[in-house]
């Protein structure tokens, strides 16, 4: 009997669709460890870690080539050689402020589109379709990001 899971049971525990793990697999990111009997690949346990990691590297900026790299180094054998370590620690170092710097960018968003829902709640008597006849919303054609001049 094969062992690994499906496609489908990836797809929810890593919260992703068939067509990206089909993806990552044609780009050499993700390997299929055997297939049923039907020719169904199945999927090893660390599959969901990889795809998680992906889509954090995709996220913060790396390309596939970049990740396809990180994936080697994280896979690599030797890792009593000193230089992998290096490298490894580098990569972390890079990871860690990319993701600080994502982190920034997001909670400065939230915070100016709390801001302008906090303004719109209170604005509700006019019941028009734009806020721009009271000028009291300009923000809120942009949530807030971008100044924006009445004509």
């Amino acid at each position: 009997m094969a062992e690994g899971m499906p496609i489908g049971e990836i797809c929810r525990k890593a919260g992703c669709t068939a067509r990206t793990i089909r993806y990552y697999e044609a780009e050499g990111l993700l390997t299929s460890t055997s297939q049923t009997s039907g020719g169904r690949k199945l999927y090893g346990e660390d599959t969901i870690g990889i795809i998680q990691l992906v889509q954090v590297l995709q996220r913060i900026g790396y390309s596939i080539k970049d990740i396809r790299h990180v994936l080697a180094l994280l896979q690599d054998r030797h890792t009593k050689d000193r230089q992998l370590t290096f490298q490894l620690r580098n990569l972390l170092a890079d990871v860690s402020a990319r993701i600080e710097k994502e982190l920034d960018l997001l909670a400065g968003a939230r915070g100016k589109v709390a801001d302008v829902l906090l303004r719109s709640s209170k604005c509700t008597e006019c019941q028009a379709e734009d806020c721009a006849p009271c000028g009291k919303l300009r923000d809120l054609r942009t949530l807030g990001f971008l100044a924006v001049t009445e004509k």
